[in-house]
């Protein structure tokens, strides 16, 4: 027992004796390890630094050019808002050889385009866009498309669709959509035909949107038929509010009556504008009494009319009753009376 109490003595003897050099030698290898640790890191760092000087200049390019095309985009804003959008883009012509410019700029000026309809500010928006390729990308030229055809200038329109060897879908809509505004419906069908021919594409609810937008007289009747047909195969007349009320609307223009109701009422979903379509329908044909019909249903259905609905003048020799005159008047009332701007949308 006493050996083990003197060995274990001579251990600690041992280990305090021995320690400082321990620790001394400890020290002087995390040193060294460090040493040559910073050292590395250091000669990393000078290797990625010289490496990466010709992206930081590019870095630093291109910082001054956002900012650039930042302060451009500040001049071209506060020149339309102050002086109009020909003095931007006269400003724009004058230094786009000087300062480049991204194409959102040209996006904000076709978006004023369509606000002002200028058609000299448009073929100066045209020029320019042309002159930066941007009539390459099918988005730009749709637009322009558009923006002639809003102008009346259809021929433009129609060169610029010329021009594009492989149309998009969104192209073919904008051209269809252009010339049905314009009330040129044979060529509108006939954009429509060869669209079907060229079996690039289907057409989608905007293509159908666009042609029946060209539907307007009975001789149409035919050319509506076919299209609902095209639409119900898609399943567009059941599940697509705003297709359903173009059915009906324009089953209505043409006096085809019955089938307007029919779209109606295999219509799961229905607004303000499916019933204003319907009860406009009826009481454009001389069917005001079921108009007043429809508006009884309405009412029982507790939707609330707007001033398109109870602007619509149901004709004369109808079965008015003071029970539903007082909805009326409720209704107009709950709107702001006869002279809230609901029942004339230009006033102020």
């Amino acid at each position: 027992m006493l050996w083990r109490l003197l060995k274990s003595f001579e251990c600690i003897l041992f280990n305090l004796v021995n320690w400082a050099p321990i620790q001394r030698t400890l020290k002087q290898r995390q040193s060294a390890e460090t040493k040559t640790e910073t050292e590395s890191l250091c000669v990393f760092a000078l290797t990625d630094t010289i490496a990466d000087t010709a992206s930081l200049r590019k870095l630093s390019s291109e910082v001054r050019i956002y900012s650039d095309q930042g302060h451009l985009y500040s001049t071209v804003k506060k020149l339309c808002e102050e002086k109009g959008i020909n003095e931007a883009l006269h400003f724009l012509h004058k230094h786009q050889g000087k300062h480049p410019f991204p194409s959102h700029i040209i996006t904000f000026l076709v978006r004023i385009c369509f606000e002002k309809k200028d058609i000299c500010a448009i073929k100066s928006l045209h020029s320019l866009a042309e002159s930066r390729g941007l009539l390459s990308i099918p988005f730009f030229c749709d637009q322009f498309i558009r923006l002639f055809a809003s102008c009346g200038d259809i021929q433009a329109s129609h060169d610029l669709f010329s021009r594009i060897s492989h149309p998009s879908l969104y192209t073919w809509n904008a051209i269809i959509c252009a010339y049905s505004k314009l009330g040129r419906r044979k060529e509108a069908f006939q954009l429509y035909d060869d669209l079907l021919l060229g079996r690039c594409f289907s057409p989608d609810k905007y293509t159908f949107l666009g042609v029946l937008k060209a539907c307007s007289s009975k001789i149409d009747v035919e050319h509506v038929r076919v299209l609902h047909s095209c639409i119900s195969k898609n399943g567009l007349d059941l599940v697509d509010l705003v297709v359903g009320n173009a059915l009906i609307d324009t089953y209505m223009k043409c006096d085809t009556l019955q089938e307007g109701f029919s779209v109606f009422e295999s219509m799961p979903y229905r607004d303000l504008v499916t019933w204003g379509s319907i009860m406009k329908g009826y009481v454009q044909c001389g069917h005001g009494d079921f108009a007043l019909q429809l508006y009884e249903e309405m009412y029982h259905q507790r939707i609330k009319p707007d001033g398109v609905i109870l602007s619509t003048d149901p004709k004369p020799r109808l079965r008015w009753t003071s029970q539903l005159h007082q909805r009326f008047v409720d209704a107009i009332t709950q709107l702001g009376g006869a002279d809230s701007k609901c029942f004339d949308p230009s006033r102020k």
